[in-house]
């Protein structure tokens, strides 16, 4: 997910169901920012 798309409010929600979630850098390497492009995002749900 592009970073300046991501929506913090949502992605870390406290009400409904337990979630866990994995946030990490992904993209392009912005080397004069020392930064990513990006987020990669993993989401976990009990069975």
């Amino acid at each position: 997910m592009a970073k300046d798309a991501s929506d913090g409010a949502s992605l870390f929600r406290r009400p409904g169901p337990h979630e866990l979630k994995l946030v990490t850098c992904g993209g392009k390497s912005l080397d004069e920012r020392m930064d990513y492009s990006d987020n990669v995002i993993v989401t976990a749900v009990p069975a």
